[in-house]
């Protein structure tokens, strides 16, 4: 059985979506993650009932315990009128007795176990059968169906890490056509975005022109217990403004954005600024944070008399000869530490540039898990997870700190950046997927970068936003 990142997502022959986890869902953003993995848009996304479940999978659990199930669809494809059905598996020697019979309700056949059905056991392989002997062949598109050695498709029944729990639906949004944003694509918008600190408060501004209406979410404290919900302006440029008469710096804040998909149906979707200059996490919110005052400048070497050492932060750290704590060895501030200790091997290398693996926020799940950097999910915030701190903005600060380190060492800083795709959650595809990402006549998106979403760099909002970034990493 195949899984990809903990779960299967597909979509029905009525262009419904479906996603499958490998376990009981826990109630967190997987089923999200999964289907942005895989290109698509949706929204809506709700648990299955337990008659939708066990009519893909065969089973399900109620508030009666386990169920076995076969719809009247099901029964309709088969062509059964009246005929008997058993439910057949390793337990009963694939053969058929009366105390596996299906019974005959309201909604289709049944065959029912108490939850603690000691007769059950915690995982087989099963199928239904006629009385005739015909086998009713599994759901096509259903993941844990197995198929065994001789190509032979069961249903799989595992109560160990699933108890109906595992599948959810959602609404697929369809494409909206690029003819729409004809006077948008070659009109490059000008100004700030993002969160912008005033003399007499702040102001918040974001590019969506197709929006129906923008609300700019900004929560109390960095728990994100409670928040204030303030409408925000269209603006002639497609553009949206808000401000505000009083000071919210370091405060998180989102964006909820409401839209129409291709099929002009309405969905809201809430989503982190791609100008957020720090970020809590992978998933947001960002931190409205006015950024760092450059420090002293460093002049680099000369081109000619450059040696570069190209590094990830935590395998700089990982063996440093260096007392740290085991976070400190995944943060700015232990690689900081290193720098100004006298056992710091790159100075015995004769290094004089240091060039980083990306640091822009990417799309690691934990602090604990080791990644390369390169699927950002903000282009302007330095990564959370290798900060001290990543509900106060630390971030900026302990990198800039970092930076200043290395120019103390006589080392240059060059950062590795990625502005071809975006990691999960793409926030920019929520906000427009056509201004943003590239398609194809299909209307899906591209794959020239392997990563499965391409930036549309012909865009001049796109160009915008990659020209902005780089100035204030500068």
């Amino acid at each position: 059985m195949a899984y990809e990142r903990g779960g299967k997502v597909w979509v029905d022959e009525k262009n419904l979506g479906w996603v499958f986890l490998e376990e009981d869902w826990k109630d967190d953003r997987l089923p999200e993650d999964l289907v942005e993995e895989a290109g698509l848009l949706g929204v809506e996304f709700r648990l299955a009932n337990s008659l939708e479940r066990a009519e893909l999978g065969g089973y399900a659990k109620d508030e009666d315990g386990w169920f076995f199930y076969l719809s009247p669809d099901t029964l309709e494809y088969h062509g059964l009128g009246n005929e008997a059905v058993y439910l057949l598996c390793e337990l009963n020697n694939w053969r058929a007795n009366d105390d596996w019979l299906l019974s005959r309700e309201e909604n289709g056949l049944f065959i029912r176990f108490p939850s603690n059905s000691s007769l059950l056991g915690s995982r087989f392989e099963f199928k239904f059968s006629t009385a005739g002997g015909r086998w009713l062949e599994p759901h096509t598109e259903f993941p844990s169906v197995m198929v065994t050695s001789k190509g032979e498709r069961n249903y799989l029944f595992d109560s160990s890490l699933r108890t109906g729990m595992d599948v959810l639906k959602f609404r697929l949004l369809c494409p909206r056509p690029v003819a729409e944003l004809h006077d948008y694509l070659p009109r490059r918008p000008k100004g700030r975005f993002g969160y912008v600190a005033l003399d007499e408060g702040c102001s918040f501004r974001i590019y969506a022109p197709r929006a129906i209406q923008v609300n700019l979410h900004i929560f109390d404290d960095p728990k994100r217990s409670t928040f204030r919900v303030f409408e925000m302006e269209s603006q002639e440029d497609g553009s949206w403004y808000v401000s505000l008469n009083q000071k919210t710096e370091g405060l998180p804040y989102q964006f909820e954005i409401f839209s129409r998909d291709g099929s002009m149906k309405s969905f809201t979707k809430e989503i982190s600024d791609p100008y957020a200059r720090g970020m809590i996490g992978r998933y947001g919110p960002g931190l409205a944070l006015s950024g760092k005052k450059p420090s002293t400048p460093f002049k680099p070497p000369a081109i000619e008399d450059c040696v570069v050492v190209e590094a990830h932060v935590r395998d700089l750290l990982s063996l440093a000869d260096l007392d740290l704590s085991k976070e400190e060895r995944m943060e700015f501030r232990g690689l900081s530490k290193w720098l100004r200790s006298d056992d710091c091997y790159l100075h015995k290398l004769g290094a004089n540039v240091v060039e980083l693996q990306p640091v822009q926020e990417f799309d690691a799940r934990s602090k604990s898990e080791y990644h390369w950097g390169y699927m950002p999910v903000n282009f302007f915030s330095p990564a959370s997870v290798y900060s001290s701190n990543s509900t106060n903005g630390s971030c900026v600060e302990e990198f800039s700190q970092l930076v200043d380190d290395f120019h103390q060492s006589g080392i240059a800083v060059v950062i590795d950046v990625v502005y071809n795709h975006m990691g999960i959650p793409p926030n920019l595809m929520h906000l427009d997927r056509e201004l943003y990402f590239m398609i194809n006549e299909k209307g899906e998106l591209t794959n020239h970068s392997g990563c499965g979403n391409d930036l549309f760099c012909e865009s001049e909002a796109v160009r915008k936003l990659v020209l902005d970034s780089l100035i204030y990493w500068v």
